[in-house]
């Protein structure tokens, strides 16, 4: 990779950069690629293999292989073995092709979640009423004693 970069650099318009970095290597001196049955193992892409190092999703995951990730089966291994995985999907496929039982489990979760939220919310209200009523009685009581002290005062004259 380094030797490619010594002397090339990549134009942003160009072919993906990963292509465009392996069509390099290839043709180096002394290039020692991977066998395809080896490269499978790096990352998966639109072949399966049980545990790569990584997934090669292009376009947040709206360009995926159907053969990989319309299998529930498949997509919730991935998820097990790479959760970040979920950090460059775009979200909305992973709620398109939730199983019935996932689907279930999210919304019950994000039920919950809006119940907190109403709760929170309910109780900052009310301790927001309760401290202005506190706030009026205060405020009233030092009225109160203003105009007895003017009473007094009228009274002692």
């Amino acid at each position: 990779m380094k030797q490619v970069l010594s002397f090339q650099s990549r134009q942003d318009e160009g072919e993906p950069e990963d292509h465009w970095l392996v069509g390099r290597i290839a043709t180096l001196p002394d290039a020692n690629m991977p066998s395809p049955e080896v490269e499978k193992g790096f990352s998966v892409q639109a072949v399966w293999h049980e545990r790569p190092l990584g997934y090669h999703i292009s376009a947040h995951g709206t360009n995926r292989h159907h053969e990989i990730w319309d299998s529930d089966e498949r997509r919730k291994k991935i998820y097990e073995y790479c959760p970040e995985i979920k950090m460059i999907l775009d979200m909305k496929l992973e709620k398109e092709r939730c199983t019935k039982e996932e689907t279930k489990t999210l919304q019950e979760a994000q039920r919950k979640k809006e119940e907190e939220e109403q709760k929170k919310a309910e109780g900052e209200r009310k301790k927001k009423e309760e401290e202005g009523r506190a706030k009026e009685k205060e405020e009233q009581a030092k009225e109160d004693e203003k105009q007895e002290e003017e009473r007094t005062t009228m009274a002692e004259e």
